[in-house]
């Protein structure tokens, strides 16, 4: 990709990058051969300690934080023990140069990497136990480092009821001030853990930490973590990647929400952003929450938490594709004429009958419509008396009956009224009486539905 070719957000990521890398380097030492400085003082990523300098600094934790003689990993592992794994380790060393005629700037040399695999196995009854200590004593002998040495150590430890596993690697040279050598300190050192089955820490439980994802691979010590292949690592900058957010994380056919799309016609996207939350949430809502409870061990709280919001999800599914059906329905109001009268289906109310029961009633036997949602609940509104005292309560419901039949009333010998009409909300504002306009109005208020024109 050339540079011409980047967005601004690419050539943002490039130059993050870029700037991670350069800054690692610079504190490990990653890209020289050769210091002015003593590099025990210059670098200060990837630096390791003798175990002994630490111990007699005096400053506790607080010293092995600022200069620390190991880095490591701690794990949950999935079975007890016995432990084994494959513990992998790098680590360089610099010496003074012995060179009399060297420029001022290599005044200290850098030696070969060492990189060695440590076999290592905690039994039944261990609590800790050391590994390859003669191994990477003769290995850094090798290069040229004769008198430092380092270990691998395994240490089982029980935090807040849960069995772990701490595996470090210790700089266990000899303080510089009681030795011959110029540095003895460790630089530019790794841990890799192989060959162990773990589970993740889950951080922060919490009844709603359900809905994040609240596991790591390990935690590491004096060192982030990566994970990769089976493999587990220290680094020494946290591969932290926040990308731009991407709204669309379903396998469904995307929608095109861009405005011009909308406005020209709204419910073929609309019905495909239906479509897609109803799949997402039949399959992150349904059998897939029962899985994650018991792979996660979700205690009650959790478990009586997921329901609850499995509950206001499903609602709100409802409540949204109600919403659609709307749009997608004809904006009609069903009005029935007998004589010159527009109103809507109503009757008297039967004793001991509430009311929207008897409008339930009175619309099947006017109109025989029998499948009425009330999608607003007991919404409802009251006329003004009329007609000797009467006063009509109306509620609102939809339907999926488009036609209607006007039955036989078998008092009067033929139906009670002479047409129905599916009307939009222009229409009936005009058709019917003075008297049932605030009813209509009422209904399109509620239903948020504006006036066609």
């Amino acid at each position: 990709m050339t540079r011409a070719s980047q967005s601004i957000h690419e050539a943002s990521i490039a130059l993050l990058d870029w700037l991670d890398r350069e800054v690692t380097a610079a504190g490990r030492g990653d890209d020289l051969k050769f210091s002015r400085e003593d590099p025990s003082r210059r670098f200060w990523l990837g630096r390791l300690a003798p175990e002994e300098t630490v111990q007699v600094t005096g400053m506790g934790a607080r010293g092995e934080r600022l200069d620390p003689c190991a880095v490591g990993l701690r794990l949950v592992p999935e079975s007890s023990l016995p432990w084994t794994l494959r513990a992998t380790v790098s680590m360089v060393a610099w010496i003074k140069n012995e060179d009399d005629q060297a420029d001022e700037d290599q005044q200290w040399v850098k030696l070969p990497t060492v990189i060695r695999d440590i076999d290592c196995q905690l039994d039944m009854g261990q609590h800790e136990a050391p590994f390859g200590q003669k191994v990477l004593a003769e290995a850094l002998a090798e290069i040229g480092a004769t008198g430092l040495s380092a270990e691998v150590r395994l240490e089982m430890d029980v935090h807040a009821g849960q069995t772990e596993l701490v595996v470090t690697l210790v700089n266990t040279s000899p303080d510089v001030q009681q030795s011959d050598l110029d540095c003895t300190h460790l630089f530019e050192t790794t841990l890799e853990v192989r060959r162990i089955a773990t589970r993740p820490f889950v951080l922060e439980r919490l009844p709603d930490g359900y809905r994040y994802d609240r596991s790591v691979p390990a935690l590491g010590i004096n060192a982030g973590v990566r994970a990769f292949d089976g493999l587990l690592a220290t680094t020494d900058t946290v591969p932290v990647d926040k990308g731009r957010p991407d709204y669309w994380n379903s396998d469904a056919l995307r929608p095109d929400l861009e405005f011009k799309t909308l406005a020209d016609d709204p419910l073929p996207q609309l019905e495909l952003l239906m479509d897609a939350l109803t799949a997402w949430n039949d399959q992150h809502w349904g059998d897939e929450l029962q899985a994650r409870a018991a792979a996660e061990y979700w205690d009650g709280a959790t478990r009586d938490q997921a329901a609850k919001d499995r509950a206001d999800v499903l609602a709100e599914q409802a409540r949204l594709r109600s919403g659609l059906d709307l749009l997608a329905a004809p904006d009609n109001h069903l009005l029935l004429r007998a004589f010159n009268h527009w109103d809507f289906p109503k009757g008297m109310v039967e004793p001991g009958e509430e009311a929207r029961a008897a409008a339930v009633r009175e619309v099947q036997e006017e109109s025989l419509i029998e499948d009425l949602e009330f999608r607003w609940g007991d919404s409802s509104t009251r006329t003004g008396p009329y007609s000797r005292g009467k006063v009509a309560v109306y509620f609102i419901a939809s339907t999926s009956t488009e036609n209607v039949t006007l039955p036989l009333n078998h008092e009067l010998g033929r139906p009670e009224h002479n047409e129905y009409r599916w009307m939009g909300y222009d229409e009936a504002i005009q058709m019917v009486s003075p008297r049932v306009r605030p009813v209509v109005e009422w209904a399109a208020s509620v239903m948020n539905l504006p006036p066609e024109s």
